[in-house]
């Protein structure tokens, strides 16, 4: 089975735009990403990896490139199917102030 994790990756310190922009690539050139973008905050760039894969080999493989300093695997719990409200909308009553 297949899991999901986002990479929180942390570049290097003085990294410029183009050197984030190759990283940013780099990391989206791995097979397992499906999603990544550069962010503003604690970490530098976040991807969405599915993987069959043990999540720490993508891990090590991101942690291995370039400008990068650290990476934090979160990894995604699945859950069991739960009712949602909005499956159950046009059951919500509406009133009217009238």
């Amino acid at each position: 089975m297949a899991s999901r994790s986002y990479m929180l990756t942390k570049l290097q310190a003085g990294v410029d735009r183009e050197q984030v922009v190759s990283a940013v690539q780099s990391i989206e050139a791995i097979a397992e990403v499906v999603f990544c973008e550069p962010v503003v905050g604690a970490f530098d760039v976040v991807a969405t990896v599915e993987t069959e894969r043990p999540v720490e080999e993508i891990t090590r493989i991101i942690q291995g490139l370039e400008q990068v300093e650290n990476v934090v695997a979160l990894k995604v719990n699945h859950l069991p199917a739960r009712d949602r409200m909005w499956n159950n909308f046009k059951a919500i009553p509406i009133t009217t102030g009238k």
